[in-house]
């Protein structure tokens, strides 16, 4: 490129994998709309591994941006707006919420000392991962799902720490080393589908035995990693059938909304998944491939 040329937005896109936090940032502040699907596609998956407040903030914005050029140009004015629309929720999702994220990243990054290896900064990248796999199931878009190289075994352990209610990890003794659990897998949906069967596990478990914790276990296998959840609830029997028809209006089972979010976090990854439940004990279970 020479000097005083506009760079091109393909060559500010491959900046934003530099070693180096002030060139990513100065990338993230360069880029411009339109971006297209493939453009979005790529500052998604960069800011998935991004851990720069301050660059994440940056990428958000631009996010951000991106949804609502897409609203106005696909609508003459508000009133026509279909507001039930999945696509619109999410980007008025991403509208309103990414921006205010990013701010709070910030601010918290300027308050709080050593931020990057803070609880604060935890939370905030967890709730960041949680807002782009709602926007990613609102759309419904087959295109929405960043894969990446995932460690289960590490978004796992990530869960149950973040978690309410007690919660004990287990490794099939079958597995070994880091490699055995590296998935292809969006991170922001596979984190929100193992929060919901966590979460869910927990509050059945509650409600019969508060002391107990909820039992997940991570088995690497040839070709998959297995992700069990294991849990008492009030009943005896269920299937999951029963479950996805009764779950989004009542806590059958323990599982109430949680079905819904595993439903499409699951549709969003093309996994496969379960639950049944026999003699007072829940057992879910997911299966990520590997890589």
């Amino acid at each position: 490129m020479s000097r005083g040329e506009v760079p091109r937005t393909d060559e500010i896109l491959a900046l934003l994998g530099s070693r180096s936090p002030s060139t990513r940032l100065s990338a993230a502040l360069q880029l411009a709309l339109p971006l297209d699907d493939e453009e979005r596609r790529q500052v998604l998956e960069y800011l998935q591994g991004e851990s720069v407040p301050i660059v994440r903030a940056a990428l958000e914005k631009v996010l951000a941006a991106r949804e609502a050029a897409s609203v106005q140009e696909g609508s003459a004015g508000p009133a026509s707006v279909d507001h039930g629309s999945g696509e619109d929720i999410a980007k008025l999702i991403s509208h309103e919420l990414l921006p205010a994220l990013g701010r709070a990243r910030l601010d918290a990054s300027i308050e709080i000392e050593n931020f990057d290896g803070s609880k604060t900064s935890r939370a905030l990248d967890r709730l960041s991962r949680r807002l782009s796999a709602v926007i990613k199931i609102a759309s419904a878009r087959r295109d929405a799902a960043v894969v990446v190289d995932v460690n289960a075994l590490e978004v796992v352990q990530e869960c149950a720490e973040a978690s309410l209610f007690p919660v004990d990890v287990e490794v099939a003794p079958d597995s070994a080393g880091e490699e055995d659990f590296i998935v292809r897998a969006d991170l922001d949906l596979m984190s929100m589908l193992l929060d919901a069967a966590i979460t869910n596990a927990g509050e059945a478990q509650a409600s019969v035995n508060a002391d107990s914790p909820v039992g997940v276990e991570v088995n690497s296998m040839a070709s998959d990693v297995i992700v069990t959840v294991t849990n008492q609830f009030a009943g005896i029997s269920f299937e999951k059938a029963t479950v996805a028809e009764m779950g989004r209006t009542t806590r059958y089972g323990g599982r109430g909304t949680g079905v819904r979010v595993i439903e499409g976090a699951a549709a969003g990854l093309n996994v496969d998944w379960n639950i049944r439940g026999t003699s007072g004990v829940a057992l879910f279970t997911v299966r990520f491939p590997r890589r």
